[in-house]
């Protein structure tokens, strides 16, 4: 379990979606792990999700789009569930 100090250590989501916007403009693949770490961090994040299905849909990859779509169905209707009961 990491310390307190390497918690602080870590970027916030803001700094990781500046990153991946900068990264998008030369390197779609750092783009998209760093996506897809704020969407492990947080799976609400629907910036995070919109442009996922950006990038994949530019690399032609219709089924890791497809699959990030119902990604953030299952997020959010999970969410709402809990939020409602």
């Amino acid at each position: 379990m990491p310390g307190l100090s390497e918690i602080e250590d870590l970027p916030s989501i803001n700094d990781l979606s500046s990153m991946a916007a900068e990264a998008e403009k030369s390197d779609l693949s750092s783009a998209i792990e760093l996506y897809t770490r704020i969407l492990k961090t947080d799976p609400l994040q629907t910036h995070a999700y919109d442009r996922l299905m950006v990038l994949y849909r530019q690399e032609r990859n219709y089924e890791k789009e497809l699959s990030i779509i119902n990604s953030g169905i299952k997020a959010f209707e999970k969410f709402y569930k809990e939020q409602s009961g």
